[in-house]
């Protein structure tokens, strides 16, 4: 119960430093000008050179929407402007590149959230959950390797958490968690017809689509993991004395475990792969108001501070198709916004967001 609350805790954290970041009242977005804008949530798309992240509109009410831009800041695209909600974020493109899925939050209904596919190509969105009464209850879903479903989490009447998958064109749903089983969370793939999940005690485990089936991945209790994309490695988060944080690495070859890091304060954004599957990015507290992004290389260990921990608030990165940059955001100017670095953490660029 208590890695429950921290986990709450931590999400509605990350939620409010988002909301105070955007620039309520301000013109945020004006065609034409080219503007220094805050930004939060950059996804890189894993096939070219265009990053999602998630802004104001220019309006000026307190509604996020999910934009689309060019690595350098040019071509700013609202994605979201005509849809009636009060938040659209949380973006993450299919491995293919062909979609992005995001959830989306009601003004009529603050209680409902529902997860939306957006085609770029097309500028055409689905709600994916649209025919399920309970609505989307947590931003973690995930996208299969294929590119073809989508798992995601639901909420039940007796506050469990539950775990579906649905493809893109819905004409699949599937439920593959009984409503007895709990607060399941954190959803993701060990291949196109397995999904893995934490269960209710904490537990890494895998649910075959066709049998229900489940296996245990990892004996302990986790905090969080990530799955290179080629199916090599796990990473993931313990916490032993539910206070401080230790990384670990497992190759699931031969099963093979590796302590990176004991005594972590506050890692409180998700663990990230590089699409070479030969490093891997997790952010940790520096104190209570700064934090800073770091880089693990899996062949040799070496991890490397990319941000440092100098008076800014640095999170969410995310990998450029071919490994040489990361995008993230961060509060260093005073507000959030999106940054360029090298892979290294060297020629950190702020981006200049403009609309063509």
């Amino acid at each position: 119960m208590i890695r429950k609350w921290r986990r709450t805790l931590s999400k509605i954290r990350l939620f409010v430093l988002m909301l105070l970041s955007l620039p309520f009242g301000t013109d945020g977005y004006t065609v034409g000008q080219n503007l220094e804008v805050h930004q939060v949530h950059p996804a890189w798309s894993p096939t070219e050179e265009l990053i999602a992240f998630v802004a104001v509109r220019s309006d000026g009410d307190t509604r996020a929407d999910l934009w689309t831009m060019n690595s350098d800041g040019s071509n700013a695209v609202n994605r979201t402007y005509t849809m009636v909600t009060f938040y659209n974020g949380l973006p993450k493109w299919s491995p293919n590149g062909d979609y992005l899925a995001f959830r989306s939050g009601s003004d009529v209904d603050s209680t409902r959230n529902d997860l939306l596919i957006l085609d770029p190509t097309q500028n055409s969105i689905i709600n994916l959950t649209s025919d399920i009464s309970e609505g989307v209850v947590s931003p973690d879903f995930a996208w299969s390797p294929n590119s073809e479903y989508l798992a995601f989490l639901v909420g039940s009447s007796v506050g469990n958490h539950d775990l579906y998958v649905a493809d893109v064109n819905k004409t699949f749903l599937m439920r593959l968690t009984l409503p007895e089983s709990g607060f399941n969370h954190y959803p993701g793939w060990m291949s196109d017809d397995v999904v893995t999940v934490v269960n209710d005690d904490d537990i890494l485990t895998a649910i075959s689509i066709e049998d229900s089936s489940v296996t245990e991945l990892l004996p302990m209790p986790i905090s969080s993991y990530s799955i290179s994309s080629d199916r090599q490695f796990i990473t993931y988060m313990t916490t032993p004395d539910l206070a401080y944080y230790d990384l670990w690495l497992i190759s699931l070859e031969d099963q093979h475990v590796v302590q990176l890091a004991s005594n972590l304060f506050l890692p409180e954004s998700d663990l990230v792969w590089s699409y070479q599957n030969d490093k891997f990015l997790f952010q940790i507290g520096c104190d209570d108001e700064n934090s800073a992004i770091w880089q693990v290389a899996v062949t040799s260990q070496v991890q490397t501070n990319l941000t440092g921990c100098d008076n800014a608030y640095n999170f969410h990165p995310s990998w450029s198709p071919d490994g040489n940059h990361i995008v993230f955001q961060s509060d260093r100017l005073g507000v959030m916004s999106l940054w360029n670095m090298n892979a290294d953490g060297s020629n950190p660029i702020n981006l200049v967001v403009r609309s063509e």
